[in-house]
This record gives C-alpha cells, structure tokens and sequence, in this order.
C-alpha cells in the first residue's frame, strides 16, 4: 500500500481538545503512517471525552450505540492513543474507557485497531473489572477485523500481574506514536534569541496520586518539599551555565499552577531575565508549536509521559521527573531508568543535579543513545502500521468483489 497520492479517511476516536500530548502521539501517528506506507490518513475526529460520564452535551457518544456503525461505515478506524485501557471503570462493559461489550465487538466488520493504548492499575482495579477486560480482548481477539496493540509504557507488565502470563505473551506492544512526532523545525518566533535554553515541564494534576501522603496535610508538605528542591536545581542551573535560560512548557491548564507555584519562590532577578513559561495551547496543531521548543532546547527535564516520549523521539537529551509512576514504566521499558529519578518521595536534589551535570557534559553522548533507541521503536511501530495498511486493503478488495457485477 504506498503510493505518495493516495489519501484515507478514516475514524479516529481519541481525545482532540485536551492534552498536547494526546495531540503529539496522533502527529506522530500520522507522519510515521505516511512515511512506511505512502499513504496520507485522514482524520474523521471522534472526542473519546464526549463518551465519559461526566459529560452530558447533546453530542454525547454512547459506545454501544454508535461505535460499531459508525467504524462499519469506516475503511479504518483507530482508537487511541491514550490511557484508556485502565480497569478502573465498574460502569463499563470492558471495565475500562472503551465501554464495549462483546455483542458490540461481534458486530465490527471492517478493520478496527484499538492503537497505542496503556493498561495499568495505577487508578484502582477489582476482581470484576479485569474479568470484563479479559472478555474484552477474548472478543477482539476472536473477530478477524479487530485488534489490539498496547503501547510500550510498562503495560506488558501491568497485564501479566493482572491478568496473567499467558495474555501478556500474545499481547501486542508498540511504542507510543509520540516518538515520531514532527514538530514545526524552530520555535516561535517569541523564543528567537532564548538560546541556549533548558525546557522544564511540570505537572500538578492528580496532586493526591502524585504526592501521596496520610491525608491533605501529607501531601501538601511532600509537594512543598519537592518545590524547593527543584528551587535549589534551578539555582544551580542558572549558576552553573551562564547564560542559560529556562523555559517552562505547559501541557495542560493545571500545568500552570505548579510552574507558578515554583517560579513564585525563585528569586526576582531571576524572574525577569532568565526565566519564562511557554504559552498554553491546545487543540490540533498546538503539539507542531510547543513540542517545537522542546526539539531547540539543549536538554529537557519534566514530569509529563509525552515530553519524555517526544523527546526521545527527536533525540533531545531528557530527565524525566516522576511523581507519577507511568512516567518510571515508560524509561524502564525503553532501558533508560538511569535517566529519571523518582521525585515525590523524600529528597532527589542531589539525584538531579549529578545527572544533570552528567548530561550536560555528554549532550552528544546522549542524543546517540536516543537515535538508536529511537530507530529501533521505528523500525517496531512500522511492522504494526504495515500491518493495518494489509487489512485496509483487503477489506477494500473484499469490497470491491460485493459491489462486481
């Protein structure tokens, strides 16, 4: 299936108008379909948050209602990237966001890929919930036209302790479409002259996860204590490299708070010559502009699965920040765990600064680690998107032998 002229529209349920993130894996998914198939997809959007409980517009989307017709009136559908397969949801059919029941799934005749999606525990699980899911994949599995491929974020781990050994062989894992983002080639505009510069991404959502104490009080002194510590880092930093700036990137709206809440504590001078905050933006197209300040920056530290997957990607030297633990499971799986540090438990100051020094000093070191890695997760997610591409095409022969005279 390569022919640069060729277009196909497809379904693609995802989340569109949240996260930056979510909008850099489906860049990504796009630019790396076209390069290893010739074949430029085009999107029929699907907000996956329209499906959730707590929305209620008039365009609400029902999984059992109006998945199966409308991927049946699709050549494709994809649905993912994202966390979506967390067994964490007692409502729901599979126990998860994709809240599908075997009927639904039997009902699925042309190709359906549920792509790049995380399975974890992180947000609760129970006994029934993980049996639903298991029934789920037992389903998919069992329609020729389905198929499910988790992303490379520890989820081979999570399935094996949940739901045994057996499914996380045969399960596949491919890496997050993120890593092949393509950015716009230089920053904004607004960022001309900032070089050199380190991006710092910081997360503040999910506080009580992140930060886990005895109760509120707990978890407002670890996530004070954290604060000053990444004071004192940046404090080195700024000392360390005369000249330098930093940058702070915000992924989502509660990512501003925690960047204020650490630059209201560093000292004025500071502030106001050496210190700024990326815009906030969101919506398709937004991951081309803020991922591009990651790809010109000389290194990046942050807390979000993205920036670290993103970066990877471009080769851009990267710390990742874990106060949460999708973030370990994503360096661990690409045999990267001497380069994130654990940061919500306890003191990681000086952690942070000896690796940072390290990495400073070896930038050209680490940016070919990184296009190795990189090249392997291309030459993996390739294999995948091939395969997608077959079924698209026999489901298009198939089609064109019902409509033969």
């Amino acid at each position: 299936m390569r022919n640069s002229s060729t277009e196909l529209q497809y379904l693609h349920v995802a989340s569109f108008g949240g996260n930056v993130g979510d909008n850099a894996s489906h860049n990504g998914l796009r630019s790396l379909f076209k390069e290893v198939t010739g074949v430029e997809l085009i999107p029929d959007r699907l907000e996956i948050r329209k499906s959730y409980t707590n929305y209620y517009g008039p365009d609400r989307f029902d999984w059992s209602r109006d998945f199966a017709s409308r991927a049946n009136a699709a050549r494709l559908t994809i649905v993912g990237g994202g966390n979506y397969f967390a067994p964490n949801i007692g409502a729901s059919r599979s126990g998860t966001t994709v809240d599908l029941g075997i009927s639904e799934i039997q009902e699925i005749r042309r190709p359906v890929v549920f792509h790049a999606i995380g399975f974890d525990a992180y947000q609760g699980w129970t006994d029934e919930t993980v049996a639903r899911f298991k029934q789920f994949l037992a389903a998919v599995a069992d329609n020729p036209n389905t198929s499910v491929v988790f992303r490379n974020d520890g989820s081979r781990q999570h399935l094996r302790a949940l739901l045994g050994d057996a499914v996380a062989e045969e399960s596949v894992i491919a890496p997050d479409p993120g890593f092949f983002i393509q950015p716009d080639p230089s920053p904004p505009a607004f960022f001309w002259g900032l070089e050199p510069y380190m991006a710092v991404n910081l997360a503040k959502d999910m506080i009580e996860k992140r930060f886990q104490g005895l109760g509120d009080d707990a978890v407002s002194a670890a996530y004070d204590q954290y604060l000053r510590q990444l004071r004192e880092w940046v404090l080195f930093i700024l000392e360390k490299a005369e000249g330098f700036q930093i940058v702070f990137v915000p992924h989502i709206i509660t990512d501003l708070q925690a960047i204020s809440d650490l630059v209201a504590i560093l000292p004025e001078s500071l502030r106001r010559a050496r210190v700024h905050v990326a815009p906030y933006l969101s919506g398709e197209g937004a991951e081309r502009c803020i991922f591009s300040i990651y790809q010109n920056a000389v290194m990046v530290v942050g807390n979000r699965f993205h920036t670290s997957v993103c970066c990877v990607g471009m080769g851009v030297p990267t710390i990742g920040l874990a106060t949460y633990r999708k973030l370990g499971d994503l360096y661990q799986e690409l045999e990267l765990a001497d380069r994130c540090i654990v940061a919500n438990q306890g003191q990681f100051l000086e952690e942070l600064v000896t690796l940072t020094e390290a990495t400073l000093n070896d930038l050209s070191g680490v940016r070919a680690l990184y296009q190795d890695v990189s090249a392997t997760l291309k030459a993996n997610a390739s294999l995948v998107l091939h395969r997608i591409a077959e079924a698209v095409q026999t489901q298009s022969r198939r089609d064109d032998k019902i409509c033969s005279p």
